[in-house]
């Protein structure tokens, strides 16, 4: 691998974490409360926290923000009907 080979690798990696931490933080900030119900009152520590692993994952993060996708907001009670009953009247 020569010289320009090596720079070009570099700035296509330095490419991918700009976009990734641009597209992270737009999903932290605005697009995790609607992906996740669990992240809507999430402190800025834990956005702080989960910025890298956003940036890494980021073509994932934006395919699903462009599919729209929902969070399914079942309770956990709903989960609990659908457990089928033990015979000791308790699960």
């Amino acid at each position: 691998m020569d010289i320009s080979t090596a720079i070009a690798l570099w700035i296509g990696v330095g490419a991918y974490l700009l976009v990734g931490v641009i597209v992270g933080g737009f999903y932290l900030l605005v697009g995790a409360r609607r992906l996740d119900a669990a992240a809507d009152g999430a402190s800025a520590w834990f956005r702080l926290i989960a910025l890298p692993g956003a940036a890494a994952v980021w073509p994932l993060l934006a395919l699903r923000q462009i599919a729209g996708a929902k969070v399914d907001e079942a309770s956990d009670d709903d989960h609990a009907r659908a457990l089928p009953a033990s015979p000791g009247g308790t699960v």
